[in-house]
């Protein structure tokens, strides 16, 4: 069985929403989204806590994931892209924190004025 369906599986047994392990691991609900999809993996850490959470061992959570064991073997699991991270290029950083153009803005016209004011 694939990662996703055993964490969706454990975590429907358990009568919880997405939402509510996400609170309990502390990470997004967008997160838990991801794995269950398939289109992310949880970091180390994060398996280690949802198998004691759901009480099974790390085997039987990772083993049927074929995809998962691979990145494992081929030292590709800490490349960053099993936690949904985007490549270090100007798009994928404006991507996530495009929200950061208006208080940088805000400050920005801030000093602008604060100098032409000064100069009066």
């Amino acid at each position: 069985m694939e990662l996703a369906n055993v964490i969706k599986k454990y975590r429907k047994l358990n009568n919880w929403s997405q939402d509510e392990l996400a609170d309990i691991l502390k990470v997004s609900r967008q997160s838990v989204s991801k794995w269950e999809s398939g289109k992310n993996y949880p970091s180390l850490d994060i398996l280690v806590v949802m198998s004691d959470l759901f009480g099974v061992t790390l085997d039987q959570m990772v083993k049927g994931d074929t995809e998962l064991k691979r990145q494992i073997l081929d030292g590709d699991y800490y490349s960053g892209y099993h936690r949904g991270n985007r490549p270090t290029t100007m798009a994928g950083f404006l991507a996530d924190y495009w929200w950061t153009i208006f208080p940088v803005g805000g400050f920005l016209v801030w000093v602008y004025y604060a100098i032409s004011w000064s100069f009066q």
